[in-house]
């Protein structure tokens, strides 16, 4: 568990968060640990961060960043903490003129999204098994990415599953102690029904969930429900174990095995989900 910082939700087309409401942290303590990371880091790359606002704003690519935003600064240093084959690498980064360019790794094969179709049997399994080693490894760091989709797992020419975009990332655990996150964030689709509810929850079992969503959605090609809410029918036949959920396309497309997994990861209980799904890794 590495640290801590003050951060705004980032806004993005298919994400959505609720302004207004504030982590359950101390802030003056996450101010501090925040101002020396940004001290340290700044002195490695040999910058001095600016504190006026940029003089011109204008569409740019997502590798550049205002550092005057709370919440794009988060990522850079969050990204700077990871080392792990199946997180997207932070090569370097730069501030000239008061832009923050990232410079990450290139991933020539696009995005699970997009390769869904083309994914079969065994890959798809091998992918999953990517995506759970990489939000395990989130997990040990103290990290919650609260936007896992398929969008956001990219593969590169080697087929190596990278987990992307830390815009919505935050740190889960403060002081050796785990803390409950706020803020109705994601994509609805893949959102836990904790974080639909707009309650404070745990950060693990919420990414936890959403890797539920999209082990369905490889090995059925569809999605389980439009949202886990009950305001969705299918949802809700889930909730009251329905047995005629079995019969609906894409239910019907899973194997027992694939079942098993779907039971665990898409338990609405988030404590029985995340312990359920650690004896399940240990086993």
């Amino acid at each position: 568990m590495f640290f801590n910082c003050c951060r705004k939700s980032k806004g993005q087309e298919g994400s959505s968060s609720e302004p207004g409401k504030d982590r359950q942290r101390s802030s003056k303590s996450s101010r501090k640990i925040f101002s020396n990371l940004v001290t340290r880091l700044t002195f490695l790359l040999g910058c001095v961060k600016s504190s006026e606002k940029s003089r011109q704003e204008e569409e740019s690519p997502d590798v550049i960043l205002d550092p005057n935003n709370e919440s794009f600064m988060d990522e850079a240093l969050i990204h700077f903490q990871l080392n792990h084959i199946n997180i997207i690498k932070l090569h370097c980064w730069n501030l000239h003129d008061n832009t923050l360019s990232l410079f990450m790794e290139y991933c020539s094969g696009g995005d699970i999204k997009s390769n869904i179709d083309r994914i079969k049997g065994k890959e798809a399994l091998n992918y999953f098994s990517q995506l759970m080693d990489g939000v395990a490894y989130l997990h040990s760091r103290g990290v919650a990415h609260r936007d896992l989709k398929p969008e956001n797992l990219l593969l590169n020419e080697e087929k190596v599953l990278k987990i992307a975009d830390l815009g919505l990332a935050d740190v889960s655990f403060v002081n050796g102690e785990e803390v409950q996150l706020t803020g109705t964030v994601g994509s609805r689709a893949f959102m836990a029904p904790e974080v639909i509810e707009c309650t404070s929850y745990y950060g693990p079992p919420v990414d936890l969930w959403s890797c539920g969503v999209i082990y369905f959605n490889l090995t059925t090609k569809g999605r389980p429900w439009e949202q886990a809410s009950s305001q969705d029918n299918v949802y809700k036949m889930w909730l009251n174990k329905d047995e005629e959920l079995n019969t609906l396309m894409p239910w019907c497309w899973l194997s027992e095995t694939c079942r098993k997994i779907v039971d665990i990861l898409l338990e609405p209980n988030p404590q029985k989900r995340l312990s359920d799904w650690q004896k399940h890794r240990q086993g």
